[in-house]
């Protein structure tokens, strides 16, 4: 296979990779990965407008693969790409007649009382370091990061039409790579980005005490999240809105947000699988349900609706290796017992 993604400039300074780009690199364990790569690579080249494209990959290898991954989704979805311009949001398309503008951004963890990070919740020592369970961040941590980084892409947006670089009559996506913020991909009911724009909690549990009834799982209602902004001049109340793609005086611009809790260095077993699109119900250039054919599909009607477009695929079989390990395995389990 062709390896032109991975190739490097001799003269490059590489004291500035990314050290997400050396692992996959170098990694003897991640061949998969950089054939997985360079295929996405092969496909999404033709439309990449940015000639340092590679540069910048091997610095901000989350951001500029989420990029390519993205607009290779677009492109399995069945829509038709442009050429991006070198300034203007990353991709240009043709969706079913509609000129569509995506930008692309993959928030990070963040830094001090906004950090996204897993705690330990308990720690046992032993003789070699020791063990413990840990906790994934706070949904507040993890909603804020993607809230911000939605606000972070409609500013844009708005500059760019303000410049004439877009036109303000096109609908315009945000896509969010979540992939380097800790534990997004823990599975939620509804998943964390859907909650974030629509205003919900964590689901609830209710049981009547003495009933024969069985427990139900129901939802919760959260409008923000509270938030004190520290200034020169003292303390202010700033919350955070969860209500994005409900209240059109936040996000009006955003036609949906499409997003995706993993990285490249965790491929899906088919392109797309891995995406989750949510559509604005007060955008001012709606988008139908549909649109994103890819994954999962949520937005708003009278209630919260949902559509999943995977399709069942096969269970995986292990290789002939992996095989022979557990059938080892087994075997010494059944003479253990025999014992």
């Amino acid at each position: 296979m062709s390896t032109r993604f991975w190739n490097e400039p001799a003269n490059d300074d590489k004291s500035s990779y990314d050290p997400l780009y050396v692992l996959n690199r170098d990694s003897e364990l991640r061949e998969d990965v950089r054939d997985y790569v360079e295929n996405l690579w092969s496909r999404y080249e033709p439309y990449c407008g940015d000639t340092n494209f590679l540069g910048e990959t091997r610095r901000q290898f989350q951001q500029f693969t989420w990029q390519m991954y993205a607009g290779v989704c677009l492109l399995e979805a069945g829509h038709i790409l442009e050429k991006a311009a070198p300034e203007g949001p990353d991709h240009k398309a043709m969706m079913n007649g509609r000129r569509v503008w995506v930008e692309c951004i993959a928030p990070k963890a963040g830094e001090g009382e906004n950090l996204a990070e897993r705690t330990i919740q308990s720690w046992t020592k032993t003789e070699t370091g020791g063990h413990g369970m840990f906790r994934p961040p706070p949904d507040d941590k993890i909603q804020a990061r993607l809230t911000g980084a939605l606000s972070n892409k409609v500013q844009q947006y708005r500059r760019w039409v303000e410049k004439g670089i877009v036109s303000a009559d096109d609908p315009f996506i945000v896509a969010i790579g979540a992939g380097i913020i800790p534990d997004t991909d823990v599975v939620r009911d509804p998943p964390h980005i859907v909650r974030a724009l629509f205003g919900l909690g964590s689901p609830a549990l209710t049981y009547e005490i003495g009933s024969d009834k069985e427990a139900e799982l129901v939802p919760t209602y959260r409008n923000e999240i509270p938030r004190v902004v520290k200034r020169a001049s003292g303390e202010k109340n700033a919350p955070i809105s969860l209500r994005g793609f409900l209240d059109e005086r936040l996000y009006p611009e955003a036609s949906a947000v499409i997003f995706c809790s993993q990285g490249v260095w965790n491929p899906p077993r088919k392109i797309g699988r891995d995406l989750l699109t949510v559509y604005n119900a007060v955008a001012k250039h709606s988008l139908p349900p549909g649109t994103i054919p890819l994954g999962q599909e949520y937005w708003a009607e009278d209630v919260l609706r949902f559509r999943d477009n995977r399709e069942a695929l096969p269970d995986l079989e292990p290789d002939e290796e992996t095989k022979k390990a557990i059938d080892a395995l087994i075997a010494q389990r059944r003479d253990q017992r025999k014992r």
